[in-house]
């Protein structure tokens, strides 16, 4: 993104684990791009599959 390469429309950054994940989702907020994110070091592909599903319902219903 910073390069100019990617241009997403949403980013979903919950990643999981002791080693740079909080520091990873602060990161993130400082992009101009709409996130979702959480706080702290929870998150992982479980999260991560759930912010994704409740975004296609919401998709579905509009």
């Amino acid at each position: 993104m910073k390069e100019g390469e990617a241009r997403p429309s949403l980013i979903i950054g919950l990643p999981v684990g002791f080693v740079s994940a909080a520091e990873s989702k602060e990161e993130l907020a400082k992009l101009d791009v709409p996130f979702i994110t959480n706080i702290g070091r929870k998150g992982g592909s479980t999260v991560t599959v759930a912010a994704l599903n409740a975004l296609s319902i919401l998709a579905e219903r509009e």
